[in-house]
């Protein structure tokens, strides 16, 4: 009867702890989606919070003015804190990258391949 009183509190116990790891995913995706015109609509694939627990990164796809999807495109963030306190900052998807480096310089014919293997590096949980 003792035994099964423990088992019963340990239940109880471990029931009652939050999985902070899968929290904290959830809460980043909330933080990514909120970056949209409709962020209940937003889409995830491939979505992942680098092991310094200070990047998220994947594959997102949002709706555009006319209320259609878009397709998946990479995108990065910073992610800062845990569990429930995540804060999301500086959502940056592929092709804004794409005009960020082309506003800045022209590149030439064959350097560009090089730029494309930077913006995808830029934009990986690592």
């Amino acid at each position: 009867m003792r035994r099964l009183g423990l088992v019963v509190v340990c239940t109880l116990i471990l029931g009652g702890c939050e999985d902070q790891g899968l929290l904290t995913i959830e809460s980043a995706k909330k933080g990514v989606a909120s970056a949209f015109k409709d962020p209940e609509a937003v889409q995830f694939e491939e979505f992942t919070i680098s092991a310094d627990g200070k990047r998220a990164c994947g594959k997102v796809n949002g709706k555009n003015g006319y209320g259609a999807y878009v397709g998946y495109e990479r995108f990065g963030a910073a992610v800062n804190g845990t569990g429930k306190d995540v804060i999301i900052t500086g959502v940056k998807l592929e092709s804004e990258e794409w005009k960020d480096y082309k506003a800045m310089l022209k590149p030439t014919m064959g350097d560009e391949w090089r730029e494309q293997e930077g913006i995808k590096n830029r934009l990986l949980c690592k």
